[in-house]
C-alpha cells in the first residue's frame, strides 16, 4: 500500500508532500513514494526520532514475546506510526515512542537484570498511562479495533479512567482529566 498525500511547498521553496499522523508531521520529497506502513528497517524520513541533540526524551520500552503483534497493537489499534522495525521496533505514539523488543538475559550494562514479559499480569509495578481528551470516543474507537479493556471508563471524580492490556499483558491506563486540575 502506498500513502498518497497532498503537495505543499517546503520552507526552501521545493515541492514536497506532507501529512500529519498522531500529531507528527511527516514529509517526503515530491515524486517519491512512501510505503505505508513503513516496512523492514526503514525510518520514516524527517520524523522526529528518539535521539535528542540536547535535553532528554522519554520513551517507553516494552518487552514482547511477539514483537509484530505488539507493533500491530500500538500502531494499528492505538493509532501510532511505525518508525522502525527490527531489533528494536519503534512506534511513534502521540508525543512519545514505544520501543518494542524481545526479552533477554543480563548484559554488561545490566549484569543481573533479565527482561521478560509479565509473569503475573495482575501484579504491576509500572504501567503506561495515556491521557486523552475524550475517553469515551477513544474507548469506542480502540474497542472497535480490537483493544480489550478490563472495564468501561469509570468516573473517579478528578478523572475518568479505564485499563487495558497489550498483547503481552502489559497494563495500560487510559484517562481523561475532569477535576484533577482544579477550577479557575
Amino acid at each position: 500500500m502506498v500513502l498518497t498525500v497532498p503537495e505543499v511547498k517546503s520552507a526552501a521553496g521545493g515541492r514536497q508532500r506532507s501529512w500529519t499522523a498522531m500529531g507528527v508531521e511527516l514529509r517526503v520529497a515530491w515524486g517519491s513514494r512512501l510505503p505505508f506502513p513503513p516496512t523492514g528497517d526503514q525510518i520514516v524520513e524527517d520524523m522526529e526520532f528518539p535521539a535528542p541533540s540536547e535535553g532528554i526524551i522519554l520513551t517507553h520500552f516494552v518487552v514482547s514475546a511477539d514483537v509484530a503483534a505488539s507493533r500491530d497493537f500500538y500502531a494499528g489499534v492505538l493509532g501510532g506510526v511505525t518508525v522502525m522495525e527490527g531489533g528494536p521496533t519503534i512506534v511513534k505514539l502521540a508525543n512519545s515512542w514505544i520501543i518494542i523488543n524481545e526479552g533477554g538475559g543480563p548484559t554488561e550494562d545490566k549484569p543481573e537484570v533479565i527482561l521478560d514479559v509479565p509473569a503475573e499480569p495482575d501484579q504491576v509495578s509500572a504501567f503506561l498511562n495515556i491521557r486523552v481528551a475524550d475517553i469515551q470516543q477513544v474507548y469506542d474507537e480502540w474497542s472497535a479495533k480490537g483493544a480489550t479493556f478490563l472495564t468501561p471508563p469509570l468516573d473517579r471524580g478528578p478523572e475518568i479512567r479505564c485499563y487495558m492490556r497489550d498483547p503481552d499483558g502489559h497494563l495500560i491506563e487510559v484517562g481523561q482529566a475532569t477535576g484533577i486540575l482544579g477550577s479557575d
